[in-house]
């Protein structure tokens, strides 16, 4: 320390001894005071946390517990029902088994008898056609005979007109 420090020291000792300890212990409380009673308020707040974090772990574990029993009784009401609900699904899947192998046999049966029918509709459209071709033969052989039957006729009025021995055709003078 310098010469000056320690003489601003001494000034100061001087000071306090002159004005006492009393006035240094209220300066001294008013400064310390707030933060010592802050000190004892969380000290206190402190215990009471502690005290309440106690009771809510507690709280905790009873709720825990509470619910384990409550889950344990809801898993097993769950297992029962499930086991219903299995034993209602199975007699389903059976009947809809059941269901399902009448209904494939009916189907058989009638897809049977479609395709007979079908066989017969397949077996009357040959025969149609067959009856067509018979019936084109048939009209291209009559087709032929009323060609010849026609020249024929046209013939024979050919010669009854140019017939000259026939009194009629002579007096209208043929054709």
């Amino acid at each position: 320390m310098t010469p000056e420090h320690l003489a601003a020291l001494a000034t100061i000792l001087t000071i306090l001894k002159n004005i006492g300890v009393l006035p240094l212990s209220v300066v001294s409380l008013l400064f310390f005071g707030p933060w010592i009673t802050l000190i004892a308020v969380l000290y206190s707040q402190g215990r009471r946390a502690d005290k309440t974090l106690t009771t809510f772990q507690e709280s905790v574990g009873t709720m825990q517990a509470t619910m384990a029993q409550q889950d344990t009784r809801i898993n097993e009401q769950i297992v029962g029902q499930n086991d219903r609900l299995n034993k209602m699904l199975t007699e389903q899947n059976v009947r809809v088994n059941d269901i399902i192998l009448d209904f494939r046999d009916r189907t058989g049966e009638l897809i049977t008898g479609q395709e007979k029918r079908f066989e017969a509709v397949v077996r009357m459209y040959e025969n149609n056609v067959e009856m067509v071709r018979d019936y084109h033969k048939l009209a291209d052989d009559l087709t032929g005979v009323i060609t010849l039957t026609t020249r024929t006729l046209e013939a024979l009025v050919q010669k009854v007109d140019n017939n000259m021995f026939c009194p009629a055709v002579r007096e209208k003078g043929g054709r």
